[in-house]
C-alpha cells in the first residue's frame, strides 16, 4: 500500500469531538470511492453499532457484501451482522444470504446501493467462555457507556473484490472523540485507501485519555480508556524512546499517524497486544509490570514496520514471533530502556526456555509452527526459540534481521514460509547461516544450541536445583493454589486448585509470605507439604526439578 502522507497542519484534528449525535455535514476527501460508510453509535447502552455504505455502481453482476470472523488470532464462531436491508433509486432490494457470512443484493447491478446493517457487540463474551487459559477479549470490539473500541473487520460489510478506496465518517454522543489511523477530520471523514486498511485496523470512539509523540514523516497517536489500567511512569517518553529505536531499526510506518489503543483489559492476568495495519492494542492485566510495556510495544510494532508487513506464513510461526521478540529487545536495548547485560540475560533466559522445553516433549522449532495455535508448550517454544534464533542469525548475517525482512520482502511474499525464510538467509549469509537454521529448526533444541553462539559470547549452563512448586496462588494473603503448572513439582507432588498450605517441611504456613521465606532458606532437593483440602488435611511431597541454567556474557579479550 502506498504510504499517505499527511499534512501537520491536520493532525489537530483527529482528536476534536463530534459536535453531535448528527455530525455536521462537510466536503469529504477528494475523489471517487468504492463506498461510503457510516457507522452509528445511537445508544451506548445498547450494545451495538449501526452500519449504512453507499457503494458504487458495479458493472460485473449484483452487488455481494461479506463480513470478516478471522482477525488477529481468533476467529469468532459466527458474525454478529443483523438486519441487513439495502435500497437503490429509492426502492428497496432483496437481501439474499450468500453464504454464513455473505449477503447478495438482488437487482443491484449498474446502479448505486444503499445498504444498512447493526453489528452486535457481543464478540467479547464469546471469546470470554472459550479463552480461559489466555483471554484475548482486549483484541475483539466493545461497547461501554462511555466509548467504544471497534475493529474494521467485525464491523464493515465490504464489497466482494473491493479495493477501495473507502471513506468513512462517524454519528456518535456527543463529547465522544474520534481516533482512527487515517487522513481525514470529523467533519469531512475519513480516506481509506484499500481494504486491508479498512478492515485491519482498529478504531477508538468516546472518551479516554489521549497523548501524541511526535517523529519525523508520523505521529504515533495514543488512547487508553478510561478504566483500562496503564502504566503512568513516563509513558509518552518511554512510547517514543521504543519507537524511535524500532524505526531506526526496521523504518517509518506507511502511514502518517498511528494509533496505539489501550482498551479494557477484562480477566487479562499479565500484559498483552495485537497488530494491525497500522494501529495496536495493548492491555495490562493484573500482574503486569513496566518493563512488559516496552517490550510489547517493541513486539508488535516489529510485524507492522517490518517491510514483510502481513508476517510469516504458519510453518514459520517461529520467525513471526520470535524474531518480534528479539527486533524488541534489540529496539529496547537501543533505547537505553535495557542494559546490555539484561539483553543478554534475557536472550539466555529464552535460550533456557528452548531447550527445556524441547527436552520436555521432543519438540522442534519446525513441530512448533505446526502446533502454534493448539498447544501451550509449541506457542512458548516458536517465541523462545524463535527469539534465539534472531539473535544467532543476527549476528551470522551482514546487515543482521533488518536485511533478511527486506529479502524476504524482494521476494514478493506477502505470506513468507520456512522455505523463502531459508532462501532470504542463504542469499544473505551464505550456505554456513543456512545450515545453522537447519540444524536449529528441524532438530529438538539440545546442548547443541548453546555451540551456535557467535564467538565473540561466553555461555556457561549447568544444571541447579530449582526451588520453586510451580503453582499460582490466588489473591490475598493466604497461600491457596489457584492453579498448578503443567509437569511441575506441585503437579509431581500431587497438589491441586483450591489446597491451602499448612505446612511446608514441617513448619507451619500463615501466609504466602511464610512459604516464600520456608522456600528461600531451603538448600533440601525435594520438599514435604501439608494441605487442606476439603474438610481434610492431606500430605504431598516431591523432588524439586533440576533446570538448566544458563548465563551469556561478552567474552574476554
Amino acid at each position: 500500500m502506498a504510504r499517505s502522507l499527511l499534512p501537520r497542519l491536520l493532525l489537530p484534528l483527529l482528536l476534536l469531538s463530534c459536535a453531535g449525535r448528527k455530525p455536521r455535514l462537510a466536503s469529504a476527501p477528494a475523489g471517487p470511492v468504492e463506498a461510503e460508510y457510516v457507522l452509528r453509535v445511537a445508544d451506548p447502552t445498547s450494545r451495538r453499532v449501526e452500519g449504512r455504505g453507499r457503494f458504487a455502481p458495479r458493472g460485473r453482476g449484483d452487488l455481494r457484501l461479506q463480513v470478516e470472523r478471522s482477525y488477529a488470532f481468533l476467529e469468532v464462531e459466527k458474525n454478529y451482522v443483523t438486519e441487513v436491508r439495502a435500497r437503490a433509486e429509492g426502492k428497496a432490494l432483496a437481501v439474499h444470504p450468500d453464504g454464513p457470512d455473505a449477503w447478495r443484493i438482488e437487482g443491484s447491478r449498474g446502479k448505486e446501493v444503499e445498504v444498512e446493517w447493526a453489528v452486535d457487540l457481543v464478540h467479547r463474551e464469546e471469546i470470554a467462555r472459550r479463552e480461559r487459559e489466555k483471554p484475548d477479549q482486549y483484541e475483539h470490539p466493545y461497547l461501554a457507556e462511555d466509548h467504544a473500541f471497534l475493529v474494521g473487520a467485525a464491523i464493515f460489510l465490504f464489497p466482494d473484490r473491493g479495493e477501495g478506496p473507502y471513506r468513512v465518517r462517524f454519528e456518535v454522543p456527543e463529547g465522544w472523540p474520534i481516533d482512527v489511523p487515517w487522513e481525514g477530520s470529523v467533519e469531512s471523514g475519513f480516506a481509506v485507501p484499500d481494504a486491508p486498511s479498512l478492515l485491519q485496523n482498529y478504531m477508538y470512539l468516546g472518551r479516554g485519555r489521549r497523548s501524541r509523540v511526535g517523529f519525523e514523516g508520523f505521529e504515533v497517536a495514543t488512547v487508553a480508556a478510561p478504566r483500562a489500567r496503564v502504566p503512568e511512569t513516563e509513558l509518552e517518553e518511554r512510547i517514543s524512546k521504543v519507537v524511535r529505536a524500532e524505526v531506526d531499526l526496521l523504518g517509518p510506518p506507511r502511514t502518517s499517524r498511528y494509533l496505539l489503543v489501550f482498551p479494557e483489559a477484562g480477566r487479562l492476568r499479565g500484559a498483552g497486544g495485537s497488530a494491525k495495519r497500522d494501529s495496536l492494542v495493548l492491555a495490562f492485566g493484573w500482574g503486569a509490570i513496566d518493563g512488559s510495556l516496552d517490550h510489547l510495544i517493541g513486539h508488535e510494532l516489529a510485524h507492522t514496520l517490518a517491510p514483510t508487513r502481513a508476517g510469516f506464513a504458519d510453518d514459520a510461526r517461529f520467525a513471526n514471533e520470535g524474531f518480534a521478540d528479539y527486533v524488541a529487545l534489540k529496539a529496547r536495548r537501543g533505547s537505553g530502556l535495557l542494559t546490555e547485560s539484561r539483553f543478554l540475560a534475557e536472550v539466555a533466559r529464552r535460550a533456557e526456555r528452548w531447550i527445556s522445553i524441547s527436552e520436555r516433549n521432543g519438540l522442534s522449532l519446525a513441530d512448533a509452527a505446526e502446533r502454534f495455535f493448539s498447544d501451550r508448550d509449541a506457542y512458548e517454544l516458536a517465541y523462545s526459540g524463535g527469539c534465539v534464533l534472531g539473535f544467532l542469525l543476527d549476528h551470522r548475517l551482514d546487515g543482521g534481521i533488518p536485511a533478511l525482512y527486506r529479502a524476504i520482502a524482494a521476494a514478493g511474499e506477502e505470506r513468507p514460509d520456512a522455505r523463502v525464510l531459508r532462501e532470504a538467509v542463504v542469499e544473505i549469509g551464505g550456505e554456513e547461516a543456512g545450515a545453522l537454521l537447519d540444524r536449529l529448526v528441524s532438530a529438538p533444541a539440545g546442548e547443541s544450541v548453546l555451540s551456535a553462539f557467535p564467538p565473540r559470547y561466553q555461555v556457561t549452563a549447568r544444571r541447579e536445583v530449582d526451588r520453586t512448586l510451580g503453582v499460582r496462588f490466588e489473591n490475598g494473603p493466604e497461600p491457596v493454589v489457584a492453579a498448578v503448572e503443567r509437569r511441575s513439582s506441585a503437579e509431581r507432588a500431587g497438589l491441586r486448585e483450591g489446597d491451602r498450605i499448612l505446612a511446608f517441611d514441617g513448619e507451619p504456613v500463615e501466609a504466602r509470605s511464610d512459604l516464600f521465606r520456608l522456600q528461600r532458606g531451603s538448600q533440601a532437593e525435594e520438599f514435604r507439604v501439608r494441605v487442606r483440602r476439603g474438610s481434610q488435611e492431606v500430605d504431598c511431597a516431591a523432588a524439586y526439578d533440576r533446570r538448566l541454567r544458563v548465563r551469556l556474557s561478552h567474552a574476554e579479550g
